[in-house]
């Protein structure tokens, strides 16, 4: 795509300018307000200050879900949630297969790989989890939302592509990433249709936390009762 005169005067100008991201001294990349690395930080995790998060972070949360869903697995949220995740899946096919856009291509890869709606209500409560704990990692904003979809993308191995050859006549591949559209497309469906069960399920686990300190504490309390003479002690 061309530039216009417009267009190339103003990415000129940019370039002298500092980076908008504090601390940063680094001059703007083309029409961007960030350099080059804040600019492509924006793109992979909606904030030029965002991250990548990994698995392994990702990881002790994603135990607390599974584990609070397979003690609530028939309340009627729980069921609600994995039709609604269920259909999404479905829907997706269905429109990838007459041309729909690359969110539902991504979908679609999703449900041929065997995803189904519970492993995406698992892996997207595990980020919000961790996003409620951990709100400096995964602030509520922009980042969450592109955290969900790139944990739900990242479930099973992306698509690859032959980007050239070497010297000696091996493929190059590269994956197919989704881009910052598709991030916000997948993203925000998690936020507006379910986002509500998360909430309500932080809300049970401070209850459940709540009594296991209270049965410790009770415990202890008995634990430290001092035994004195009488006929509760037996002849």
């Amino acid at each position: 795509m061309s530039l216009s005169n417009s267009q190339w005067k103003h990415r000129s100008q940019n370039r002298w300018q500092q980076c908008e991201v504090g601390g940063c001294y680094k001059p703007r990349h083309q029409s961007s307000q960030y350099c080059a690395n804040h600019a492509r930080r924006q793109q992979y995790y909606g904030h030029a200050e965002g991250y990548r998060i990994k698995k392994k972070d990702l990881a002790p949360f994603l135990k607390s879900v599974k584990r609070f869903f397979r003690k609530h697995k028939e309340h009627p949220a729980i069921v609600e949630s994995i039709k609604v995740l269920d259909e999404w899946l479905y829907e997706g096919v269905i429109l990838a297969s007459n041309g729909g856009g690359k969110a539902c291509q991504e979908l679609r890869r999703l449900y041929d790989s065997g995803i189904r709606g519970k492993d995406v209500l698992e892996v997207a409560g595990a980020v919000w989890l961790m996003s409620h704990h951990l709100p400096a990692m995964i602030p509520d904003d922009e980042r969450l939302t592109f955290a969900l979809s790139r944990a739900i993308l990242q479930t099973c191995p992306q698509t690859e592509r032959i980007t050239g050859f070497s010297s000696t006549g091996e493929a190059k591949r590269s994956h197919n990433r989704a881009g910052a559209t598709v991030h916000r497309v997948v993203g925000q469906f998690i936020r507006d249709s379910i986002g509500i069960v998360y909430y309500r399920m932080f809300e049970a686990m401070a209850r459940d936390t709540e009594r296991e300190k209270q049965q410790r504490q009770d415990r202890k309390h008995r634990l430290r009762m001092p035994f004195v003479n009488g006929t509760e002690d037996g002849p």
